[in-house]
């Protein structure tokens, strides 16, 4: 297993390595999961490979989200991707994007725990003040997820996202340090 970069109590984040692609491809190219993803399919284990390259060279952090799986020699099961990309180091901020491949994870609060995780790496390990993200109108999910762990909508770009035919407004969402870590410190305080 790669580096463990985070540990909770439900999943752990660890460096992205190549051998979770294959299962990242099956994910990506699951319409449940792709419909809102900036990036457009098919997705292919050469094209995910060489874009997992051009982000570590780039210094852009994708962690792989695994979770505890007794069925599995090794223990542990990739779920899905988190990352911190677009850093700018005058404002000490950048931009975050995740998705949860495997289905039989939604609604168990794994998301939330990556999401948590993850800036917990942003702000305490990288220093960060602020973490934006953006979404599109119809998936109210991903809105729901990011306000949970301290997001707040800053702005809306009318019409700016085009799925399939159709065009959706995008929402952009921005998260401070200690907005953040209200919710990290009652997330702990539950989870004792």
């Amino acid at each position: 297993m790669n580096k463990v970069v985070a540990r909770g109590l439900k999943c752990s984040l660890v460096i992205m390595g190549e051998e979770y692609i294959p299962l990242q491809v099956v994910y990506l190219n699951d319409p449940r999961i792709n419909n809102f993803l900036l990036s457009r399919g098919p997705f292919n284990e050469e094209k995910q490979k060489e874009r997992l390259r051009l982000k570590q060279e780039k210094g852009e952090q994708v962690l792989a989200i695994i979770i505890p799986d007794s069925s599995n020699l090794n223990g542990w099961r990739f779920v899905g991707v988190v990352e911190l990309r677009d850093f700018d180091h005058i404002e000490q901020s950048a931009f975050s994007a995740s998705f949860l491949g495997d289905v039989s994870c939604w609604g168990k609060g794994i998301a939330k725990e990556a999401k948590l995780l993850q800036l917990r790496v942003a702000f305490e390990e990288l220093g960060l003040r602020s973490v934006f993200a953006t979404t599109v109108g119809p998936n109210t999910r991903s809105q729901k997820l990011l306000e949970s762990v301290g997001y707040k909508l800053i702005g809306v770009r009318p019409k700016a996202r085009n799925i399939g035919t159709e065009v959706h407004d995008e929402f952009l969402y921005c998260v401070s340090v200690g907005d953040w870590r209200s919710v990290w410190l009652s997330y702990l305080i539950q989870h004792e």
